[in-house]
This record gives structure tokens, sequence and C-alpha cells, in this order.
């Protein structure tokens, strides 16, 4: 007998929900059971949409919208915060978990409205059980959420609705709803956290690597955007575009993003990145064994190039080879974790950054992108045509 892969899914979430309300049997946690039956329903109506065609999200025919789990994992992180915090005694960071999990839940909620409300005939009983849903969500935070609070729900749900609207028109059919609810929701929280200590940098306290993460992704986010628009309605087939795109992105990079993240760590950031890595033996010893781990898996990489280009056209990487590389993640990270977590923390990040810098000058920089500048116009996105992201 043939298991449905949803229900199964959706098995698995509603019992960690039900393990978290057990151990701590709250408002919010009724609020999770609430908002997972609702989620349930409304994914139904998602997977129609996106079999149909009728969905602007879409990734792969045969997936499922995953609007079920995507939904609970910012408010069951919130929650498991909330409660490492009470238990702490550590006021601020309790009153945060809690704005983190009714976030959760009002991105959720408004996906599951567009849901609703593309949904052709309207979905009764979908509707009704939505909006018991959202009354006892809101009811909650009604209760809970300072003014100030709720303010900042408000501004994370704003910088949602905005981002998802950029990244629909940029990624059109490249991602499944519960994909964007995770991506563009996290993204959006780190950007609203970002603004607020830009404007009150006089509060601005702590380690310099807590700053690190935002503005790296809020840098490659402005970065991405700010070149894939440009270049939907701007030719990149001479050298002189080229020049133009490396020439911007040293002055975004150079000129806006290092004196922003100068503001928060009151340094300069690559003296301080380069007096962070050389802080003790031990990271220079860490950094030295990931360049080796760099060098085998690189090796690996050309040893498999060799084997395409020398044996038959339909070469694939064999399972041996994938675990090669599952092998040389863990031995990436496990080390980190045992020896020094904040170096793990930047390395990452640090690495992540670079490959995309890498990768948007193979975009944008060289002349392929005017290869695809047809598949690439405002029209064809529009239209539902999937473009060079798909």
């Amino acid at each position: 007998m043939l298991i449905n892969p949803v229900l199964a899914e959706s098995s698995v979430v509603l019992a960690v929900v039900l393990c978290v309300h057990m151990a701590m049997w709250n408002q919010h946690t009724w609020c999770c059971i609430a908002l997972f039956i609702q989620a349930f329903y409304v994914q139904h109506k998602w997977d129609r949409l996106l079999r149909g065609g009728g969905a602007v999200f879409q990734f792969r025919p045969a997936a499922n919208s995953g609007i079920v789990p995507a939904s609970m994992v910012m408010p069951l992180l919130g929650l498991a915060l909330k409660e490492k915090c009470s238990a702490a005694g550590n006021v601020y960071f309790e009153r945060f978990s809690i704005v983190v999990t009714v976030t959760g839940m009002m991105l959720a909620l408004f996906l599951s409205l567009i849901a609703l409300g593309i949904t052709r005939p309207v979905p009764t009983n979908t509707c009704v059980i939505a909006g018991v849903a959202s009354s006892a969500i809101l009811y909650t935070a009604k209760q809970t959420l300072t003014v100030s609070e709720v303010i900042e729900v408000l501004e994370v749900l704003l910088i949602f609705v905005y981002l998802s609207l950029i990244v629909l028109y940029l990624l059109p059919r490249c991602l499944t709803p519960g994909e964007a609810l995770l991506v563009v929701g996290g993204i959006s929280f780190i950007v609203n956290q970002l603004i607020k200590r830009s404007l009150n940098l006089a509060e601005v306290k702590g380690d310099p690597v807590n700053y690190f993460l935002p503005v790296v992704v809020v840098g490659s986010l402005l970065l991405g955007v700010f070149f894939a628009l440009l270049f939907c309605f701007m030719e990149s087939e001479t050298w002189v575009s080229s020049l133009f795109f490396h020439m911007m992105t040293a002055v975004l990079g150079l000129g806006i993003l290092m004196p922003w993240l100068s503001l928060f760590i009151g340094r300069h950031p690559i003296m301080w990145l380069l007096d962070f890595v050389t802080l003790n033996d031990r990271r220079l010893c860490l950094l030295g064994y990931w360049g080796f781990l760099a060098v085998v898996a690189t090796c690996v990489v050309l040893h498999q190039n060799y084997q395409r280009q020398s044996g038959s056209k339909k070469h694939q990487a064999s399972t041996v080879v994938r675990k090669y590389f599952h092998l040389i993640v863990v031995a990436t990270y496990v080390p980190g974790l045992v020896y020094d977590r904040q170096l793990l923390h930047v390395a990452p990040w640090a690495a992540w950054r670079s490959s995309c810098s890498w990768s948007t000058c193979v975009t944008f920089g060289s002349g392929r992108w005017a290869s695809c500048s047809g598949s690439c116009s405002p029209c064809s996105w529009t239209s539902g045509t999937p473009g060079p992201s798909s």
C-alpha cells in the first residue's frame, strides 16, 4: 500500500506540534495547533493550484506546496527560544521570541489568504477554518504583545509582501509556496532587524560577529536585486556593460556595505576580519584544515570532470562520489562545532558571499546573460513563460 507523502509529512509535523504543546501548554501552543489545522486544509488548495498551473509559485510538477511544515517552522522555533530564555531569566529575548512566534503565524496566515483568494470556486469550509484560526491568533497577539511589538510584526509583514513581489517578478515559478514562506520570511525578519539597528546606532551593543550575518544577507539581496533589474533593460554584449557591472559592484560593496558594517562593529571590516581569524593558533589551524578539505573537494570535482570527458557523455556521479562530499561536509562542520563556533559562524557566510559574488560576475559580467535576454524580458515573465532562473 502506497503512503501519501503529504499525509506522512503532515503527521510528522503534527507530532512535533503536539509534543511542544504538551511540554509548554500555553495560548501560543494552542494557536500553533489552530495554525496547523488551517495550513493542512490550505495546503490542498495550493497543491491543486500547482497541479492546474493556476499558481505563480511552482518549482516542479511532482512537488507539493509544503505549506504545513513551512508554516510551523518559525512559530515552533520562537516557542523553543522562549522556553530557553525563560529558563535562563532573559526577559528581553523572551519577548523577542514571542515576536518571532507571532510573526511566523502572521506570515503563514497571509500566504493562506492568497491561496483562498485565488481559488475558484471559493472554498467555503476552508475559509471558515482559516477565519477561526486567524481570529484565535489575532486575539492571542492582542493579549500578549505590546504596541511596539505589534508594530514590529506589521513591519516584517510589510517587508514580506514587497519582497514576495520582487521574488515573483525576478524568479517566476522557481519556488513553492512553502519555500517562499521560509526564504522570504527569514530574509524579511533579518531586514527588519537590520533597519532597526541602523536607525538606533547608539544602542548597538554586543559582539561584532552578530552583525556580520545580517549585513551579508541584506547586502547580497540588494546587490542581486539591483543587477537583476538593471540587466532586464540593459544589453550586456559589449565590454562597456561588463566594465559598468564590475565598477558598480565595487561601488556598492566598498562604498555602501563596508561602511554599513563598520558602523556596527566600530572598525574597518577587513581589519576586524584579519584580527578575528588570527586571534589564536586554533583558528589558524582550523583555516588550514578547511583549506585542505577545499583542495580535496576540488580534486574530486576535477577527477569527476576528467571521467566525464574521457568516458561516455552520459556519465553521472556515482553514489560513492556523492558520499565523499557528504563526508567532507561533516568533516568541515564537526571540528568547528567542537573547537570554535564563532569562526564556524563567520566562515560559511564569508564563503557563501564569495560564491555569490563569483556567480554574479559569471552571470552579469559576461556575455552569457545576453544569450538569454529574450527569455528574460518582463513580458515573458508576466506571461508565465519560465525564464533562465527556472
